[in-house]
């Protein structure tokens, strides 16, 4: 008789003993859990040691350093209609600015109104927003990554809405 076998005999000669086993093996496993896990467990997405992808990865910011002026966030204002000479399109460019301005979370914004020509698209009826936000905002952002990089978003908002109104 093989071992698997008289496991099995065991087991179904006293089913009572056997349900109370596994329990008792669930709650050693939930109390060995509880002891030695806390602390120990990170949604941390980092590797650990030093394998190839880190060094590339170290490599990489060794050598092109993230630039402390890039853009975090990018706003598209596109219109069909107008186009970015339009005084309704500048009005709620202008707008959309000073709102962000107000909510104290951009840092500092650049666009087609404050001297730069190559954030408009070539049909003239786009325009794009660059805004960086605080150190305090982009380390929460970095915190909640997996990768060591800040997602820059895009956000779609057209001038035919009433100024103030943008949708994303």
């Amino acid at each position: 008789m093989g071992r698997t076998e008289r496991l099995a005999r065991l087991c179904g000669g006293h089913p009572w003993r056997t349900i109370l086993a596994w329990v008792g093996a669930i709650v050693l496993a939930l109390v060995a859990a509880a002891v030695f896990l806390p602390g120990n467990l990170t949604s941390n997405g980092h590797v650990t040691g030093n394998p190839e992808s880190k060094q590339a990865e170290d490599l990489v910011y060794r050598d092109f350093p993230p630039d402390p002026n890039a853009a975090d966030e990018l706003v598209v204002v596109r219109s069909p209609t107008h186009t970015v000479d339009d005084p309704a399109f500048k009005r709620f460019v202008s707008e959309l600015y000073r709102q962000g301005q107000a909510t104290n979370v951009v840092y500092r914004a650049r666009s087609y109104l404050n001297g730069s020509p190559s954030l408009v698209s070539a049909d003239r009826h786009a325009a794009l927003i660059e805004i960086q936000v605080p150190t305090e905002f982009a380390q929460v952002w970095f915190d909640n990554e997996s990768s060591s990089s800040i997602g820059t978003s895009r956000y779609y908002v057209t001038p035919d809405l009433p100024a103030g109104k943008a949708s994303g």
